[in-house]
């Protein structure tokens, strides 16, 4: 079952898991920490990302997931594109992600995430469908 923004929202707000994804918690260098932390219920895979300073992803899609952000530690900031009808990637905003913070991605939208701060930053993100075993699309891939 793929789960829809309301349920996926309400799915990441209900976890239990999430003190012991804090234990899993590792800081690696050049590149940021992703690690799958499993599928439930052949519905949702929760992914553990961790920023080590200044680190940050590539502008990518989830390969048709959609997700659901909690930010566990730090502050982030997120750089939001869509693709227009010329086919380029445009962009659609950005938002800035702190701890607490609950955000939803559309499966639809390209993102790139950067930890703008001087000491770490955590991520539990909720991918439905779940994304396992298809990887992330770099934009490069993705045309």
């Amino acid at each position: 079952m793929i789960l829809d923004k309301d349920q996926l929202i309400t799915f990441a707000k209900e976890y239990k898991e999430v003190e012991a994804a804090r234990g899993q918690v590792e800081f690696t260098e050049p590149h940021y920490f992703r690690k799958s932390l499993g599928i439930i219920d052949n519905s949702v895979e929760v992914v553990l990302v961790c920023f080590a300073d200044l680190q940050s992803t590539s502008v990518h899609d989830h390969t048709g997931s959609s997700c659901a952000v909690v930010c566990l530690a730090g502050q982030l900031t997120e750089h939001i594109y869509f693709r227009n009808t010329q086919g380029d990637l445009a962009t659609y905003g950005m938002r800035q992600i702190n701890v607490g913070d609950i955000h939803y991605v559309d499966s639809k939208l390209f993102h790139q995430v950067a930890n703008m701060s001087c000491k770490g930053s955590v991520l539990l993100n909720f991918y439905s469908p779940p994304l396992t075993p298809l990887p992330e699309k770099t934009v490069a891939e993705a045309k």
